[in-house]
């Protein structure tokens, strides 16, 4: 293997456990915690820690995403048919669609309504949200709470499919 494939093999590994470790924190102890002791520590936890770790997954999933491109490319040089004609490529296809579907999702679903509740939560200015931000806060919390549990799932879908096919 070449020097620098090593080194891009490195740096997607290195980069795609801290996207995918980071979404599972975040989902699997992080919000679960933080909802039970409730708005008074969830609002502030939330609004320190988001803000630094949200750019950070999103560039560590697009160094993950180019890193990997780059390898593949390498690895079937000339031929990316394989990617839908073996089973190392349907593994690899599929795990490039869990990553692109995760990265879709947080950028185009969970990003956005996370900043919708922040919005409201900071035109609050510490007093009780109107009936109508309750119900707005409400719903886009059920909406967090799908979009999390999607983008878990194609993350995990991701980390599973890409070890897998070296053994397919």
């Amino acid at each position: 293997m070449e020097d620098w494939l090593g080194i891009v093999r490195l740096i997607h590994v290195l980069f795609g456990v801290f996207w995918v470790g980071s979404v599972l924190f975040t989902v699997l102890i992080l919000k679960p915690r933080l909802a039970k002791l409730g708005p008074n520590y969830e609002k502030p936890v939330m609004g320190a820690i988001m803000p630094r770790v949200v750019p950070a997954m999103f560039a560590s999933a697009f160094i993950v995403f180019i890193s990997g491109t780059i390898i593949t490319v390498n690895m079937r040089a000339g031929d990316l048919g394989s990617l839908l004609t073996t089973s190392w490529g349907l593994m690899i296809f599929v795990g490039i669609v869990a990553t692109i579907g995760a990265m879709t999702v947080g950028l185009g679903g969970l990003t956005p309504t996370g900043m919708k509740m922040a919005k409201i939560s900071d035109e609050l200015n510490g007093q009780p949200p109107t009936p109508a931000q309750s119900a707005t806060l409400a719903r886009l919390g059920r909406r967090m709470d799908r979009l999390e549990r999607v983008d878990f799932a194609l993350v995990l879908v991701a980390l599973a499919t890409m070890p897998l096919a070296r053994f397919v």
